[in-house]
């Protein structure tokens, strides 16, 4: 048989569980503060007619007290409210505490019917952007959903002779890029 204290220690544990948000861990630990997502980084990788691909450098910022893990890590990229990109990052990132950490994105963008406009916005080493991201949080043995909404503009450096190469296609306007 288990002792009374046990079961209301056990019912004291589920239902910090269940509290609203993260309740368990401001429970836990004394506080606990949502991880921040942000873009620190883009690359052009390659371009094609029909597509680009950026690696773009995700930033994780932990302020807590404690390490987190974050998994099931999902994102979208939309340009001028038209989806390009969607992809999942799987692996499971340990974010120290106090800490950051820097998941490195392959991201293919078809560009499709936006391509005189994306390119032409690239031509200039600017791409407007918004990027969601949705993961799974945990600490100690907790996870949780969460998600996040940046809007910004991406700086991106053309590779050298991008704009002669746009012109070729007869996209022009790009003669700036070199």
């Amino acid at each position: 048989m288990v002792a009374p204290a046990a079961v209301h220690a056990m019912l004291l544990l589920m239902a910090l569980m269940l509290l609203p948000g993260c309740g368990f861990l401001t429970a836990a630990t004394g506080q606990y503060h949502e991880p921040a997502f942000r873009v620190v980084s883009t690359k052009v990788e390659s371009i094609t007619p029909e597509r680009l691909r950026i690696k773009l450098g995700l930033e994780i910022v932990n302020d807590n007290p404690y390490a987190l893990t974050v998994s099931d890590l999902h994102y979208a990229l939309e340009i001028s409210d038209t989806p390009l990109a969607e992809g999942d990052y799987l692996e499971p990132l340990e974010v120290g505490a106090s800490a950051a950490q820097t998941v490195q994105l392959s991201i293919d963008m078809h560009l499709g019917t936006l391509m005189d406009s994306v390119l032409r916005t690239l031509s200039l080493g600017e791409l407007p952007y918004r990027l969601t991201a949705s993961a799974n949080v945990g600490a100690y043995f907790l996870s949780r959903p969460i998600s996040h909404s940046e809007t910004s503009v991406l700086r991106i450096v053309p590779p050298y002779g991008l704009g002669r190469w746009l012109e070729r296609l007869g996209l022009g306007g790009a003669s700036h890029s070199g």
